[in-house]
């Protein structure tokens, strides 16, 4: 509780500060009365209060021993501003006043507008969270990467696809190697690896002479490649009457299709 105290005799030489705009039953005032109570020991205090808004109107007071009680309440802290008090002593057919005191209502936040949902404020500071995310994540990737926590050894290469039943593994014999594996007859296909990689593009060839088993397969002595229509024609299955003693068949090229060597599928 704020307690003032003061002399009765020095009410018009103090400004006192009575409180906060709003407030109830926290100030105390004491009036010393010591001098005007021994002169009129049976004397009854009151008191007027003139507040910063509206009519003054009387407050009660209690006397204890020679000092003068003032329970400040709410009703004398409506509004902030400056306002006026004075005491009255009266006995018998006697009544004594105090010089006029002031004192002031400081202002307080009075919080009258319509309270803000609580929910709203959680989804503004969850939604300002998750906006931040994203850098931070940034900033975290972007100091790993800077201290080499990512790098470290290269794994396994994994081991080839499936060339799928319409490729040309699955329509002439494949050569990993320069070295036949089986033998050719001229004119018959196969198919053959760049110098036996087992990573790289395959490339469809014709025996141009025979070629036994066991023999170094040497492309423009003794098969060559073929064009890009006679791969096509091959892989789509496209012949003319007829073989050879192998029993293959050779493909027709169809018109209209430009030559071009070492076209890979």
């Amino acid at each position: 509780m704020r307690i003032i105290e003061l002399p009765a005799e020095q009410i018009e030489r103090q400004c006192i500060c009575l409180g906060f705009e709003g407030e109830n039953n926290h100030t105390r005032v004491l009036f010393r009365c010591g001098r005007i109570f021994s002169e009129y020991p049976f004397a009854a205090a009151s008191l007027a209060v003139q507040p910063p808004e509206g009519e003054a109107y009387p407050v009660a007071v209690v006397r204890e021993e020679d000092a003068v009680v003032w329970d400040v309440r709410n009703s004398s802290l409506a509004c902030e501003g400056r306002g006026e008090y004075q005491l009255s002593f009266t006995s018998g057919d006697t009544v004594a006043k105090s010089y006029i005191g002031s004192f002031i209502v400081s202002r307080s936040v009075t919080g009258e507008g319509e309270a803000p949902d609580p929910l709203d404020d959680f989804l503004t500071e969850a939604g300002a969270a998750l906006t931040a995310i994203p850098e931070t994540i940034r900033g975290a990737l972007a100091e790993a990467k800077a201290s080499g926590e990512f790098d470290g050894p290269k794994g396994d290469k994994g081991d080839p696809g499936d060339p799928g039943t319409d490729s040309l593994h699955s329509l002439a014999p494949v050569e990993t190697g320069r070295i036949s594996g089986r033998a050719y007859a001229a004119g018959e296909w196969f198919v053959l690896r760049d110098d036996g990689d087992e990573e790289s593009r395959t490339c469809l060839y014709r025996a141009t002479s025979a070629i036994a088993a066991g023999d170094r397969i040497e492309p423009g002595t003794n098969c060559e490649q073929t064009t890009v229509a006679e791969e096509l024609s091959f892989k789509n299955g496209l012949i003319i009457d007829g073989g050879d003693s192998t029993g293959q068949t050779a493909p027709v090229v169809p018109a209209g299709i430009p030559y071009a060597q070492g076209v890979m599928f």
